[in-house]
């Protein structure tokens, strides 16, 4: 696994299912601290840790399409944040999801899901 640093600006998404030690996964158990292990990398290697943040955020959608016969949904969001600034984010979602997951959302200023 390529790590990010200061001096190297290369970075390679890890495979999933080697642990740190560079064993396979084997079990249920050792998925969920991989888990834990592969958000940490993201967090501090990729994309940075949130910023505590206590004002109002709304959110509207702005547009919605179904995708996949009806399995999948792409949707356009407004996100506002102390009524003043906002952007657009999409994400495509299961259109009947059984329970709560998690969903990655990009910025987006088009109204299409290859855009």
């Amino acid at each position: 696994m390529i790590r990010n640093s200061k001096s190297n600006h290369n970075w390679e998404i890890p495979n999933p299912f080697i642990k740190a030690d560079g064993t396979l996964i084997g079990s249920a158990d050792e998925w969920a601290s991989q888990k834990r292990y592969l958000q940490q990398i993201l967090e501090e290697d990729l994309y940075g840790h949130a910023p505590e943040y206590s004002g109002d955020i709304s959110s509207e959608t702005e547009y919605e399409e179904n995708l996949w016969d009806g399995k999948a949904v792409f949707r356009v969001y407004r996100l506002t944040f102390d009524h003043s600034f906002s952007f657009r984010v999409a994400g495509v979602i299961p259109a009947a999801p059984e329970k709560s997951i998690p969903i990655v959302l990009t910025r987006n200023s088009k109204n299409s899901p290859s855009s």
